[in-house]
C-alpha cells in the first residue's frame, strides 16, 4: 500500500498527535476528529491496494477501531500519527490478502481457521464496523442521514 505523497505541515502533525492523546483519555469527539481527519486517504490507498473495495472499507473499520484501542501507546510527541495509521492499515490488509488464500500464505493452522469457534472475516467485519458506529455516534456528520458504519468516506 502507498503512503499519501502529501506529508502534513509540523503545526498538523502536532494537531493530529494531540487528538491521539485525547482519544487516549476516551474522547470520542476527538476521535471522530481524527477519523475525519485520515479515514479518506486510508481508505483510499485500502481501495487502490485491495481487489475488494467491500475489504477497503472494512479494513479501515477495523484500522480505526484499532486506533481507539491503541491510542495511549501512541501519543508521545514525535509519533508521526499518519504512518502509524497507515501502517496498521497496511498490516491488516496484508492480514486480509493472507487469510483469504489470494496471496497462497496462511497465518493460522488449517485446523483451526476451519473450526466453528474462530471468527470468519465477515463477522470480524460485522464486529468493527459495529464497533466504529458506536465510537462515531453523534459525533460524525451523517452521510446520507446515517452515521458511516463501514468507512464510507
Amino acid at each position: 500500500m502507498s503512503r499519501n505523497a502529501d506529508h502534513p505541515s509540523a503545526a498538523a502533525r502536532r494537531a493530529l498527535i494531540d487528538l491521539v492523546r485525547q482519544v487516549a483519555d476516551a474522547d470520542r469527539r476527538a476521535f471522530a476528529r481524527l477519523y475525519e481527519a485520515l479515514a479518506p486517504a486510508v481508505a483510499g490507498n485500502l481501495r487502490a491496494a485491495m481487489p475488494d473495495p467491500a475489504d477497503a472499507a472494512a479494513i479501515t473499520s477495523a484500522t480505526f477501531v484499532e486506533v481507539w484501542w491503541l491510542a495511549r501507546f501512541h501519543a508521545a510527541a514525535g509519533t508521526d500519527v499518519s504512518e502509524w495509521i497507515m501502517a496498521i492499515a497496511a498490516r491488516r490488509a496484508a492480514e486480509r490478502l493472507g487469510a483469504d488464500g489470494r496471496t497462497g500464505t496462511d497465518d493460522h493452522p488449517s485446523a483451526v481457521a476451519r473450526s466453528p469457534l474462530w471468527p470468519t472475516p465477515a463477522m470480524q467485519d460485522e464486529h468493527h464496523a459495529m464497533a466504529l458506529a458506536g465510537l462515531l455516534h453523534d459525533h460524525v456528520r451523517p452521510v446520507n442521514g446515517r452515521v458511516p458504519a463501514r468507512a464510507e468516506v
